[in-house]
């Protein structure tokens, strides 16, 4: 009997996948472990309208060695919805990382795949980690072709406890009577960038597992002369996703200090010391009319602004290297992080890749 086994996880198998994430951390100058605390599965439903988990088991230790998740998402493509994959979460335990076992596991995924629920898939891979991108775009071992789509841009920016100045655009709180207006809204500029996520109001008014914890109240919307020009949420996943700091190296090791003496002066959060967890909340569904630079201020603002006393001490956005609202961050102090974009298929998937047109690509990043 071959001593490592592959299977779909089950809700026994809670702990167990908990505590590999745990005892996993991604590598980088801030190592973080992503937790998913208390619950894996509760986190696992907001990747998509459909979810796997993989699992490694080791059965002569009798304990799970690997994990690795599949979902669903409804995106635009082109500028139309569709149902497009995302690969995730791969964590194998130190000891067993070898290229036999994920070799097996793409095999095993590959299985899974013969479901035709997708036949492109979205991932992303930390920028410096260069053995683990090494290994996935390498097309050995029975691997999908990983087609690099640019750089994803990871905002981690610091609330100030200072006023900030007015913008002069009005901003207000969604609410259930402008559900319509929102979809209405996003169904026209969602399109406009590649993988931009669905928004369905139904899943708001359902309260749902794909939206846990985000609420219409939680967005803010942008208007003059009462037209929408700008939408994003305020998206809290603290009850059941965590960041937390494992260990600081290289120039962050060195950074950290410093920014941390400048930040207490200035009135900024401080960077938590290893083992404690970021305070945060995600910026989510960022679209605005045009790509106004002035309108993406006033929302980040906004949301610096309604969360600053509520106990957070960051806010974090991803953004496409190429998309023009990474300029509306440069305002704020922030650490950013890159990880590349990724769409793996196998053959079957080949032309869907080479149809995608030149939009500029959303991936939502409180979604990974």
């Amino acid at each position: 009997m071959a001593r490592f086994h592959f299977e779909l996880a089950r809700e026994k198998d809670d702990a167990q996948l908990r505590a590999l994430l745990q005892a996993s951390p991604m590598e980088g100058e801030v190592s973080l472990l992503f937790t998913r605390e208390p619950n894996y599965f509760q986190a696992a439903c907001t990747e998509g309208v459909w979810n796997q988990t993989i699992v490694v088991r080791d059965q002569a230790a009798g304990k799970i060695v690997g994990l690795a998740s599949r979902s669903v998402r409804e995106v635009f493509v082109n500028g139309k919805l569709s149902r497009v994959g995302y690969l995730g979460s791969l964590r194998i335990s130190r000891a067993c990382r070898n290229r036999l076992i994920l070799g097996r596991g793409y095999h095993f995924l590959k299985q899974l795949h013969e479901d035709k629920r997708a036949r492109i898939y979205l991932t992303t891979i930390m920028a410096d980690n260069t053995r683990v991108k090494e290994v996935l775009v390498s097309g050995r071992a029975g691997l999908p072709h990983y087609h690099d789509i640019g750089q994803l841009n990871t905002y981690v920016i610091p609330l100030a406890h200072k006023k900030l100045p007015p913008t002069g655009i009005k901003i207000t709180k969604g609410s259930p009577d402008m559900l319509d207006q929102v979809e209405a809204y996003l169904g026209r500029e969602g399109p406009r960038k590649q993988f931009f996520p669905f928004f369905d109001k139904e899943n708001f008014k359902t309260s749902g597992p794909l939206l846990r914890d985000l609420k219409i109240e939680n967005f803010l919307i942008a208007v003059e002369n009462n037209r929408i020009l700008g939408v994003c949420a305020c998206w809290d996943q603290s009850r059941f996703k965590q960041i937390v700091v494992h260990q600081y190296q290289g120039r962050m090791k060195f950074i950290r200090p410093l920014y941390n003496f400048w930040a207490k002066q200035k009135g900024y959060p401080v960077w938590p010391r290893a083992g404690d967890s970021f305070r945060y909340f995600y910026v989510s569904w960022l679209a605005v009319t045009e790509d106004r630079q002035e309108v993406s201020t006033a929302l980040l603002r906004e949301a610096a602004g309604e969360f600053l006393n509520k106990g957070y001490d960051f806010m974090m956005i991803g953004l496409h290297e190429n998309d023009p609202l990474n300029k509306s961050v440069a305002v704020f102090p922030n650490l950013k992080i890159g990880s590349r974009v990724y769409v793996a298929c196998w053959p079957d998937g080949d032309r869907d890749f080479q149809g995608l047109d030149s939009r500029i690509p959303y991936i939502e990043l409180a979604t990974l």
